[in-house]
């Protein structure tokens, strides 16, 4: 509440501008010093009058009227001042974010117009670009005079922000804030550090810099040579610099510097070709804008420029010898010297040489003559006239050379083998079981398969691929994994492939994950294989002809093993030999 109280400059005491009652405001004094003004000092009684509503002469009033307040003069104007839409005057507390700001006055606005002014406390100090969203209007953008960004620190907690809406720029003009002051003069009261960038500094006249004051600026630009600047008495200009500036540096290794050249008034010269120096061995003068190494004089004879193998630089000077030469370290040397050239006959032998790398460059070929091509470890194998080891068709093996037959889309085989009946023989989960076949000339194989006559659980399969054979004649690298067919029925159970085999030996294999029948060799009957067999005792029948290598099942769903899994093995029946190829049709 405020009691009687006098308008400021009516000093006297018997001025009749009083009244016996208090007339309530609407608000505490306090908040009269908070939200209706930017002065700090609390009202003190006798400051606020209270009169009827028509003024004697030359007076200002303060009264009410249906709830709103006047200040009138003696004409009876209406001056209004503090209405129903106080809050958007008074510093309003405001939410958000740190650079998203809102606020909610009361009455709200329901949209945004021209000239609205809005006051509000700030709770963060702002770090970029800043909005500001009233009644939930939506945000917009708060700026300087002048279309300004806001910048971290031009909005400070705590402090009372006055902005208006600018309709044909559609966001807020901060009025609290007008935009970048412009860098002041320099006085004696305090140094002044020109930021780069935001302000420059003008010096007119002599500058003089006194005592421990300091003046900080990226560049001086010296316009007239008439004026100078003085530092502690000391007068500086024209590009001299007076006796005792410099510190003395005796016996105090400088740190080197580039030197740049000046004009007569030291003005910097630009960069272009008149100002390039040619160097002759007289003095320097302003010629071309290129060095040219005759423009040198001779070296001296060191090696301080020669070539290394760190850097370019010089030959070394010429050892006057006809028979060196200057090879890859630096030094003048004879070719060959660390094997036996023999210079005198102008010939090189081939021991001369040292061991050739393990490479095909200088091998021979169908275009041109060479070396030989390493040995393949296999004696079966011969170097033919394409340069490639191989078994010729018909050697080797022990085995029996099959003529070939006219191939028909029905025709299946085990290559090099020959059977005259087949039964059934069970097959257990697990084996890896290989066999050799003899290929007698280059065929492409389209399918390969087994048939089986007992089947394995649901979702059972036999995995079947081929090996190359290995230096022991083993079986070595994978040739092709063609993949899985199921078990889980009777009868023939293939996959489609297209591989061609060259003439030679190779092994077909197969696995499977469950234990089944397949038909093999009945060897109760006549049968020819591709290889010797062997027997467990002399005078046995020599049907081993195989191997098998337990403790495979996972091969099933991971894939053939590459190179063929290491032994130990156990030597299998030819019975086993159940898988076949079907050749094209």
């Amino acid at each position: 509440m405020v009691d009687i109280v006098k308008l400021p400059g009516d000093e006297e005491a018997d001025s009749g501008f009083t009244s016996g009652s208090a007339v309530p405001l609407d608000e505490q004094i306090a908040d009269l010093k908070m939200k209706y003004s930017t002065m700090q000092d609390m009202l003190v009684l006798g400051e606020i009058l209270y009169s009827p509503e028509t003024p004697p002469t030359n007076r200002w009033i303060l009264y009410t009227k249906a709830d709103e307040f006047f200040i009138v003069n003696d004409t009876g104007t209406h001056h209004d001042l503090l209405t129903p839409d106080m809050p958007r005057l008074y510093a309003i507390a405001s939410g958000g974010g740190t650079n998203a700001i809102a606020i909610a006055p009361s009455p709200a606005i329901t949209a945004y117009a021209q000239g609205q002014r809005f006051h509000f406390r700030a709770q963060h100090t702002n770090t970029g670009p800043v909005t500001l969203n009233v009644n939930g209007q939506g945000p917009k953008a708060i700026k300087k005079h002048g279309n300004v960004v806001l910048v971290a620190g031009d909005i400070k907690a705590s402090h009372i922000v006055e902005v208006v809406f600018i309709t044909g720029t559609n966001l807020f003009e901060m009025t609290s804030q007008l935009g970048n002051p412009p860098a002041g003069g320099y006085t004696d009261a305090q140094a002044i550090t020109a930021v780069e960038g935001e302000a420059t500094l003008d010096l007119t006249g002599d500058v003089t810099i006194d005592g421990a004051k300091t003046l900080k600026v990226d560049v001086i630009n010296e316009k007239d040579v008439d004026a100078g600047v003085t530092a502690d008495g000391v007068l500086h200009k024209d590009g001299l610099i007076a006796a005792g500036a410099i510190p003395d540096t005796h016996g105090v290794t400088p740190t080197p510097h580039h030197a740049s050249y000046l004009s007569a008034n030291h003005g910097a010269l630009g960069d272009n070709a008149p100002h390039h120096i040619k160097y002759t061995d007289a003095a320097a003068k302003a010629a071309a804008a290129t060095v040219k190494l005759d423009d040198f004089t001779a070296p001296d004879d060191n090696t301080d420029l020669n070539a290394s193998s760190t850097k370019h630089g010089l030959v070394p000077k010429l050892p006057n010898d006809a028979t060196l030469f200057f090879n890859g370290v630096g030094g003048y040397t004879v070719p060959y010297t660390d094997a036996k050239a023999v210079i005198a006959a102008k010939t090189v032998k081939l021991d001369d040489f040292t061991v050739p790398d393990d490479n095909t460059d200088l091998n021979a070929s169908t275009s041109k003559h060479g070396l030989t091509p390493k040995y393949p470890n296999d004696a079966t194998k011969y170097l033919d006239g394409t340069g490639v080891y191989s078994i010729p068709a018909g050697a080797g093996g022990g085995g029996v050379e099959m003529p070939p037959v006219p191939a028909s889309a029905s025709q299946w085989c085990r290559p090099g083998w020959n059977n005259n009946g087949a039964t059934p023989i069970q097959m257990i989960s697990g084996w890896l079981t290989a066999h050799p076949i003899y290929v007698n000339e280059d065929t492409t194989y389209t399918a390969i398969g087994v048939h089986v006559t007992t089947a394995g659980a649901g979702g059972k399969l036999v995995r079947l691929g081929i090996y190359n054979p290995g230096s022991d004649h083993l079986p070595g690298t994978l040739k092709q994994d063609c993949g899985t067919v199921s078990i889980a029925a009777t009868g023939a159970a293939t996959i489609t492939v297209n591989i061609t085999l060259e003439t030679g030996f190779y092994w077909i294999v197969y696995v499977t994950d469950d234990g089944c029948y397949f038909k093999g060799i009945d060897t109760s009957n006549a049968y020819i294989t591709p290889a010797t067999g062997i027997a467990g005792s002399v005078g046995s029948a020599c049907r081993e002809l195989g191997i098998m290598k337990t403790g495979q099942t996972a091969l099933v769903a991971g894939g053939l093993a590459d190179p063929f899994p290491a032994a130990a093995y156990s030597a299998i029946d030819v019975s086993r030999a159940s898988a076949m190829l079907k050749l094209p049709a």
